[in-house]
């Protein structure tokens, strides 16, 4: 009789390593804030904490080296720029001066953290590993304006 082992799915070793995550619908939940059921405070706690769990699973996946092709898919830096575009743009219909004055750096804070944990990822790359940063889409204002 032969007997077959099943490796653990990644899933699994994820959850048994790191607890449990979010895995079903959006990784930020726009929607709630888009509906004020969710404040901004709590929607940029969650992005915070929702990137750097994912900073950590990348980089522990780059120590590993066991792979061929790793992709690491990131969207705080596309749902943030979607939510909180309007505390950047004076014109924008629902910008908010107050707000602005709280919220008007989250876009940018979520770039910089983005860039830092790139630069950590490139760091552990060796010299034949191929690097690729890229973005879904790029952007303009919604009045058909180039920013």
């Amino acid at each position: 009789m032969r007997q077959f082992r099943h490796r653990r799915t990644f899933r699994e070793k994820l959850a048994d390593e790191h607890g449990l995550y979010k895995t079903i619908g959006w990784t930020y939940d726009t929607h709630a804030l888009r509906k004020d059921a969710l404040s901004e405070d709590a929607f940029m706690e969650d992005v915070r904490q929702t990137m750097a769990w994912h900073e950590t699973i990348t980089l522990e996946q780059l120590e590993h080296d066991d792979f061929d092709l790793l992709i690491a898919a990131w969207t705080a830096t596309d749902r943030v720029a979607h939510m909180f575009w309007r505390f950047l743009d004076p014109k924008h219909p629902m910008y908010d001066a107050e707000k602005a004055k709280k919220y008007g750096d989250a876009v940018a804070e979520t770039y910089r953290a983005m860039d830092a944990i790139v630069g950590k990822a490139a760091a552990k790359l060796g010299p034949d590993d191929l690097f690729i940063v890229l973005s879904d889409h790029g952007s303009a204002l919604f009045d058909g304006d180039s920013i």
